[in-house]
Order: structure tokens, then C-alpha cells, then sequence
């Protein structure tokens, strides 16, 4: 699993974290050491020999005062625990910006992976998880997670180290101490370790949820006006946001129990030390130093072992998310399906449609629906013709389209251009497509960003982008605005009319001046007039092959073949005005007539 999430390079720095930990561990443990005999000879300078160490530096140093020893003591360890500070912080930074580098990297792999899934994994997959993938469960594992075992190890690194020279100071009562007190440490960890681990679930299941709501609600929001039924999204929204509330109020209240307790038996420890020491009558000049060296490094270790239980309830808390990215990232490489023959060489480079399309299906059923799907196509479009698709709803018009655009590369038979199968070349064929669905979407930015759709700012030709608004009829749209091509759209292009949404999505098809060009239900938010200008401007267009799917029988009559489908299967082929003489049941007969007179 670790090995989706950290590459050879993480894990080199992960290594030098680690050795700037244990520097950073010594430091602590010196400044810890030299605070001790410090103690000892500002209560009485005359100690200085009593301390082997200490009297060694100050022969060695060539020191013959006292208080001029004491100065440079002060000045060592004021600069010790400057410079410990100063690594600290560094080492922080350092761990800091790897986290967050590492929260860009997973962030920019997972959804480089989801996009290139194929098209069936979003038949199966609620888009808000996806979201909440994207955005919760990738913060989580790098700040709970990551971020908390760095963390972890930290202040392991320090506690050990504050802990050895505790023992070295007073072996008894250090031991007797630590004893109690990881003792306390593994308790509390058994008690709330299972608590923790269900409130994590809770908190995974209710994030999402949440998301789930927001995104129905909002992605909704003419029908939910419409329909009156905001108290329904809310009242949703409610349930789910307290659930969640309730889940991490239960996690702070239990990380919030290790301190309390930590904190409050170490000042027992220390109580307990001084009561001995009085009731002994040994209390003296060495037992303050010990004593405040004690308090000291209580300061320090029960903090520290307050956030290494914190980290370590962490890590239990968003421990879901691990498994989440990793299979996230692991989509790509277990799933042979997934960026399926995009990751495969391809035999050409590019993939112009010269000659013609072929189309040879003998079977494909949905993997979410096997009852449905297509059965014996055979249909051959040359190249410069114009083909209409029609009939009923479900007839597998769109289905036939969304196969010759290479969203399914699983069924039995083929497609190919001009001799080559689009599924040994589906990133070479896709440059060739212009595709129109009838639900364009927009970004909320300007109308020259949703033309040029994908194409970063420095790379935007302009000549393009006039000549597609041009043909698609843009043009009258853009001079009625102030801000022209600069225009903002609105979130899904709330602020243009359904008609010049649709214009927008046929720009944007013609930007990169396809091939093939494929409408699926492109014109029907359009008026009658400017569809037929639309389409008349199309079908004009020079070594242009279209493929209409259209219920506005208008829309195809002009087409150079049609094909006529019914419960996946293709019934019946030819000019639009013998397939509605051949079929008076499905076309309008005052449609037909009007066909026959023109």
C-alpha cells in the first residue's frame, strides 16, 4: 500500500528527516544536560570541582574565576537552546513543506488517475465521493497522517532522549516515573484506541454524505426552487453536518484525556519526590537542582508525550484515508481497462478520417446494465457525409456514438478509420472528434476560456476561436455583451440563455476544426430559425463528417443517410425521405409530407 503513496525520493527524505530528528533529539538532551549542573553551581560555585565533567572544562578552558566561568556557562547555554530552537524550527519548515509538497503530488496523481479511468468507472461512481477523495481524504492523509507520524517520531526522538538522562540522573525514581507514566500512556491508548476508530468511520461516512448533499442540492437548484423542496436539501444537510460535528467532538474530548491525566501524575511524581526528600531530612542543594531539573524535563516530556498520543489518535482517526488514496492511485495499474488504450503505444501518431469510418458491432452491453445495449451494427460513413441517427428514447442512438467516440473499448467487433482500430489509437482519433452533447457544461469563467475548453491561456489562438463563434453564430451573443469574449459566464453558465450555452458547446467543438463533428441532441434548446442556421453552417463546412442524433426530425433531414434505431439495433437506412415512407408509425405524416414537397 505504501508504495502507491511514497516514491524512492519520498522515502530519501523521510530518511534525512529522521537524522534531523535525532539531531534535533541531542540538542534537547544537551541543553537538558547542561541545565542540571548550571542549577547546581549558581546555588553554590564553589560545586564546580564536585563535578567531574564540569571541573574537566574549566581546566581545560583555563578559567580562574569563578564567576567569569559562570558567565560563559550562562552564554553556552543560552546560545545551546538558541541554536536547538533554531533547528527546531527549520526541521519543522522542512517537515512542513514536505507534507505539503506531498499534498500536491497525491492531490495532482489521483485526479490525473480518475481522469483517465474510463468511461465506465463514472457510470459507477458518485462524483461527490470523487470530490471528497480529492479534497478530505487527501488532507487528511497528509496532515493526520503523514503529518502526525513525523510527528510521532519527533517527539519520540526527544522523549527518548530526555528520558535516558533522567534514568542516568536518578535510575530509581526515573525508572519507577516513566514506568507509571507509559503505563498510564498504553492504557489510555487501549481504552480509546477502538472509540477512536468508530468515530474515524463516522467522520469519513458523514464528510461525504455532506458533500453529497451540497453538491445535489446545488447542482439542482432551478428544480429545487421550482418544486419548493429547499427544507428537504437542508434538513439533509442538517442531519448529516451534526453527525459529523458529533464525531469529532467525541475524538477532541478523547485526545484532550491523555494530557490531563499525564499532566496531573507527573506534578504527582514531583510532589511526591520533594515529601520523600523532606520526611527524609535530605533536602538540600542537590535535591532542588535534581528537582528543578525534574520539573524541567517534566515540562517537556508530558507535552510530548501529549502530542505522541494525539498523533497516534491521529493516525487511528484518518487511518481510512490511506486506504482510500492508495486504492485511488492503484486504479491505473491493477485495473487493465483503466487509461486502457490511451496508456498503450499507438500505431499511428495521428488519426485523420480520409476515407471513412467503419463500424462493425455484433455485440456491447452496459457492465452496469447487461440488458442493454447493441446488437448486429453495421453502418460505413465516408468521409464528408452527414448521417442521422433517430429513434425513440433508448433505441441506443446515444450508446452507438458513445462507442465510436472510444468511451467503451470492451465489445465484439471493431471500429476503424481507414483501416485502423480507434482502440489501438483512441488518443490520435480522439484529436479528430468535435463533440456537442445536449448538456453543455461551462465553467465559470469567460466565453473565450469555454471555446478554447482545456487549452492554457498562452496557447489560445484567437483566429480560432473568431472563426468557431463565427460558425456556430455566436457572434450577435458576444456584440450584446459589455465585456465581449471577456465575458464571465456564471457557474454552468447560469447567465446565458439555454440557446447560447448550446452555441458555446458547438464553439468549442469547432475550435480545434475536427474531423468529424458529432451532435448529440445539440440543437434542441435552440429556436427553429437559429438551429437551421446552425446546421446550415455545418453541413456547409468543407471535408466535414457529421453525425447527428436528433428526436427533431428537422434536424436530420437533410442528411445525406439516415439510420433509423430500435432496441439497439439499426431497422432500417437510407435518405430521410424513404426511411419516412418506409416508417409512417415513428415520423409525423404531416412531417413527411412537408419532407415530400420540398
Amino acid at each position: 500500500m505504501l508504495r502507491f503513496l511514497f516514491t524512492r525520493r519520498d522515502r530519501a527524505i523521510l530518511f534525512l528527516l529522521t537524522l534531523l530528528m535525532v539531531l534535533g533529539g541531542m540538542l534537547e538532551v544537551f541543553g537538558l544536560g547542561m541545565l542540571f549542573p548550571y542549577v547546581q553551581i549558581l546555588q553554590d560555585p564553589t560545586r564546580i570541582s564536585d563535578v567531574r565533567y564540569v571541573r574537566a572544562l574549566y581546566e581545560w578552558l583555563g578559567f580562574h574565576s569563578h564567576r567569569s566561568f559562570l558567565i560563559a556557562m550562562s552564554m553556552a547555554l543560552l546560545v545551546t537552546f538558541l541554536v536547538k530552537g533554531v533547528v527546531t524550527i527549520w526541521v519543522t519548515n522542512f517537515q512542513l513543506r514536505f507534507v505539503n509538497a506531498k499534498l500536491a503530488d497525491l492531490g495532482s496523481t489521483l485526479l490525473s488517475r480518475y481522469l483517465h479511468q474510463p468511461y465506465t468507472f463514472f457510470l459507477s461512481t458518485n462524483t461527490s465521493v470523487l470530490i471528497g477523495n480529492l479534497t478530505t481524504s487527501i488532507t487528511q492523509l497528509c496532515q493526520g497522517v503523514i503529518q502526525s507520524a513525523l510527528l510521532l517520531a519527533s517527539e519520540a526522538t526527544v522523549t527518548a532522549g530526555v528520558v535516558v538522562f533522567l534514568i542516568y540522573l536518578k535510575p530509581v525514581f526515573s525508572l519507577s516515573a516513566i514506568l507509571f507514566l507509559g503505563g498510564l500512556s498504553v492504557l489510555f491508548r487501549r481504552v480509546i484506541r477502538v472509540r477512536v476508530g468508530r468515530y474515524a468511520q463516522a467522520n469519513e461516512h458523514h464528510w461525504k454524505a455532506m458533500l453529497r448533499c451540497v453538491n445535489e442540492g446545488l447542482s439542482s437548484a432551478k428544480e429545487v426552487q421550482v418544486l419548493g423542496c429547499q427544507r428537504y436539501f437542508v434538513d439533509a444537510y442538517s442531519v448529516e453536518v451534526r453527525s459529523f460535528g458529533w464525531a469529532n467532538r467525541c475524538n477532541g474530548v478523547l485526545a484532550q484525556l491523555p494530557r490531563v491525566a499525564l499532566e496531573s501524575a507527573a506534578v504527582a511524581g514531583i510532589v511526591t519526590f520533594g515529601l520523600f526528600a523532606i520526611l527524609a531530612g535530605s533536602f538540600g542543594r542537590d535535591v532542588f537542582a535534581v528537582l528543578a531539573a525534574f520539573a524541567i524535563a517534566t515540562i517537556r516530556i508530558v507535552p510530548s508525550t501529549n502530542r505522541m498520543l494525539q498523533a497516534w489518535n491521529g493516525i487511528t482517526f484518518y487511518r481510512p484515508s490511506i486506504e482510500i488514496i492508495a486504492a485511488g492511485l492503484s486504479e491505473g495499474i491493477h485495473d487493465g481497462a483503466s487509461q486502457g488504450a490511451e496508456q498503450t503505444t499507438p500505431i499511428v501518431s495521428r488519426l485523420p478520417l480520409r476515407e471513412g469510418l467503419t463500424v462493425l458491432i455484433k455485440s456491447f452491453a452496459y457492465p452496469t446494465n447487461p440488458h442493454f445495449g447493441l446488437v448486429d451494427i453495421d453502418l460505413t460513413i465516408r468521409r464528408g457525409q452527414t448521417v442521422g441517427l433517430i429513434g425513440q428514447s433508448g433505441s441506443g442512438k446515444t450508446t452507438l456514438v458513445d462507442l465510436i467516440l472510444g468511451l467503451f473499448s470492451h465489445f465484439d467487433g471493431s471500429i476503424t478509420v481507414d483501416g485502423y482500430d480507434i482502440r489501438d489509437n483512441l488518443a490520435a482519433w480522439r484529436q479528430q472528434i468535435g463533440y456537442i452533447p445536449q448538456s453543455i457544461y461551462l465553467r465559470d469563467d469567460t466565453i473565450v476560456r469555454n471555446v478554447a475548453f482545456g487549452v492554457p491561456d498562452s496557447r489560445i489562438d484567437m483566429r480560432k476561436v473568431e472563426r468557431a463563434i463565427c460558425l456556430a453564430g455566436l457572434e450577435p451573443v458576444i456584440r450584446t455583451q459589455r465585456e465581449g469574449l471577456e465575458t464571465l459566464v456564471g457557474d454552468r453558465g447560469v447567465r446565458l440563455s439555454g440557446g447560447e450555452r448550446q452555441r458555446i458547446g458547438i464553439a468549442r467543438a469547432l475550435y480545434h476544426d475536427p474531423d468529424l463533428l458529432v451532435l448529440d441532441e445539440a440543437t434542441s434548446a435552440l429556436d427553429n430559425e437559429t438551429e437551421q442556421q446552425i446546421i446550415d453552417s455545418i453541413l456547409g463546412l468543407r471535408a466535414k463528417t457529421v453525425i447527428i442524433i436528433a428526436h427533431r426530425l428537422s434536424t436530420v433531414k437533410h442528411c445525406d443517410m439516415v439510420y433509423l434505431m430500435r432496441s439497439g439495433r439499426i431497422i432500417d437506412r437510407g435518405p430521410f425521405s424513404i426511411i419516412a415512407e418506409r416508417n409512417p408509425d415513428f415520423v409525423n405524416p404531416q412531417f413527411v409530407t412537408s419532407v415530400r414537397d420540398r
